[in-house]
């Protein structure tokens, strides 16, 4: 972290304390100047929008898949970016393997053909089979790029798999992990949500902390409350987005657009890619729960820094919190 950034760190007397979330954020992020940083998401996040694929043929993820890989990273004590990084790896490998096999099969001679549709419900099967052992790799892949190689190693795959009832030999691992990494053309490394939901956290914490008078923004004084929160609300999000994602891409675009059209696939894509809005829609609607008083200023203050319309995050958010409790009342 930058000079100016570390400026705005509180001391640590017992009056000025430094909070758990400061804590985690010195021990994650210290190599780049918070504008720099955020200028880096923001690319980013554009990258990943423009890799939409509408691609819709074969949906195997799940809300059990978010669960398991959630399950595996706290058994191995892994931070919150592996599981997220998993599970953007395997969503991203699963549509782009299964639009590659359809296009073959829907230019072979067969696809018109009895034989060749039973051929193609050969290969939906076979993928979904096979999709445990891809998530493993992808798993696999989440931990070296957020860690070190050495955290989930072939043989801790082989146990996974085994637990899962589903064994496989050192080969078959190997080969699937290449067979990812060589189908996404290695572009996995992309950042996962909870940094773009970390750093403006840490944003809007240094904003409040530059404020003249601090007493008319209460924020620090819940900010390790709210990174609780929030962590707990973008897992929802994930586990839930079956049901989620309809209703924000309704509330965003309209509910005119049919969920069988191409249009409507590619407003669902748009808003699952969107890290960061969907970060700062989480915080948004953390605020709420945490603090009603600083929800306000939260969503100014996360337009001011990110230029994300007040708008979206308050739909986004009122969503996020209605599905926590139906009887809730609209962020706004």
């Amino acid at each position: 972290m930058d000079a100016n950034v570390a400026s705005y760190l509180p001391s640590t007397t017992d009056e000025n304390r430094i909070t758990d979330f400061e804590l985690h954020w010195n021990s994650r992020y210290l190599d780049m100047a918070m504008e720099d940083w955020l200028k880096y998401l923001h690319q980013e996040n554009k990258r990943g929008i423009e890799h939409i694929s509408c691609f819709s043929e074969i949906a195997v993820f799940t809300a059990s898949i978010a669960e398991i890989v959630s399950v595996w990273c706290r058994n191995y004590q892994l931070p919150h970016a592996v599981l997220y990084r998993t599970l953007e790896i395997y969503d991203n490998f699963i549509a782009t393997y299964s639009k590659d096999l359809y296009i073959n099969w829907k230019n072979s001679k067969q696809s018109s053909s009895l034989q060749g549709r039973a051929h193609w419900q050969e290969i939906f099967t076979e993928i979904k089979h096979q999709g445990l052992l891809y998530l493993v790799s992808c798993f696999q892949i989440a931990s070296k790029l957020e860690l070190s190689y050495k955290i989930i190693t072939v043989n801790r795959a082989a146990t996974l798999l085994s637990q899962a009832h589903r064994p496989c030999n050192r080969s078959t691992i190997l080969q699937a992990e290449i067979q990812v990494l060589v189908t996404l053309k290695y572009d996995v490394n992309y950042p996962p949500v909870i940094d773009y939901a970390e750093t403006l956290i840490c944003h809007l914490l240094l904003m409040a902390k530059r404020q003249t008078d601090q007493s008319t923004n209460p924020l620090p004084t819940y900010i390790d409350e709210l990174h609780s929160v929030v962590k707990m609300l973008l897992l929802i999000v994930h586990i839930d987005r079956k049901e989620l994602l309809p209703r924000i891409v309704s509330g965003l675009y309209g509910s005119d657009v049919q969920p069988d059209s191409k249009t409507y696939q590619k407003y669902l894509r748009k808003v699952q890619l969107n890290k960061m809005l969907m970060a700062a829609a989480s915080i948004c609607a953390a605020s709420f729960l945490v603090q009603p008083s600083i929800a306000s200023s939260v969503m100014k203050d996360i337009h001011l820094s990110v230029n994300i319309h007040p708008s979206d995050t308050a739909i986004i958010s009122a969503i996020i919190i209605s599905h926590l409790d139906p009887n809730s009342e609209n962020v706004s």
